[in-house]
């Protein structure tokens, strides 16, 4: 597909929403309690809102091009990962990043790493974490989130 000048500004705004957004998720952005559920929604760089998701539930509902975010505890220096699986006809991963406990660069801490998923069609779909060394067999743990997608 050749892409006329008309495609390029769609492009580029597409690109920089984007990154407002994850910069917007990185900052901490404002945030507001929702009071149907014990997620806490924050806006996206789109002004769209965007669930953060506690680990206690693992029940998403999300609108069409709605994004949420999952924080799992993790320590790489021990060489396990959280790894996703999912449906990317419904889910699009959208970020992934890992940060450390650590503000004066110990070695051995553990830290969180976030994933941000965006639902591209409506309908049902789940996301697995395992957390597992690439060189093991089994993970040493499984985590299921069921996402719900709605106009």
């Amino acid at each position: 597909m050749i892409m006329g000048s008309s495609d390029r500004p769609k492009r580029i705004s597409r690109l920089a929403v984007l990154l407002i957004a994850l910069l917007m998720v990185g900052a901490g952005c404002v945030g507001y309690r929702d009071t149907d559920s014990e997620d806490v929604i924050s806006l996206d760089g789109a002004g769209r809102p965007m669930v953060l998701v506690s680990d206690t539930r693992r029940k998403v509902d999300i609108e069409w091009d709605g994004a949420f975010q999952i924080v799992l505890p993790g320590n790489y220096t021990t060489g396990y990962r959280w790894e996703p699986y999912y449906d990317d006809a419904f889910l699009m991963l959208v970020s992934r990043k890992y940060e450390t406990d650590s503000t004066s660069g110990m070695v051995g801490v553990g830290g969180q790493e976030s994933f941000i998923f965006r639902g591209i069609k409506v309908g049902e779909a789940a996301v697995q974490f395992q957390y597992a060394r690439p060189w093991e067999d089994e993970p040493l743990e499984t985590r299921i989130y069921n996402v719900t997608i709605t106009e």
